[in-house]
């Protein structure tokens, strides 16, 4: 294998897991904010529903932010 095949293979792996942190962040989105917000008991607390779709936007933006840096490397 020489140098600009490890070179591509690397490309490939980097845009692979890139790829695979914005789809964590897309269903990280859906699995928290969006159901949370679509299924709001009236016995559940606001601070609750407010610490969970913070927390669920948190994690979103965190798989999204190392997926564009694994990205862009």
């Amino acid at each position: 294998m020489d140098r600009s095949e490890l070179k591509e293979k690397n490309r490939t792996i980097r845009e692979q897991i890139g790829k695979f942190f914005l789809d964590m962040a897309k269903l990280s989105f859906a699995g928290v904010v969006l159901a949370k917000m679509a299924y709001i008991r009236p016995e559940d607390s606001f601070m609750s529903v407010v610490t969970t779709i913070t927390v669920g936007s948190l994690l979103t933006i965190s798989f999204l932010v190392i997926g564009i840096l694994i990205l862009k490397l």
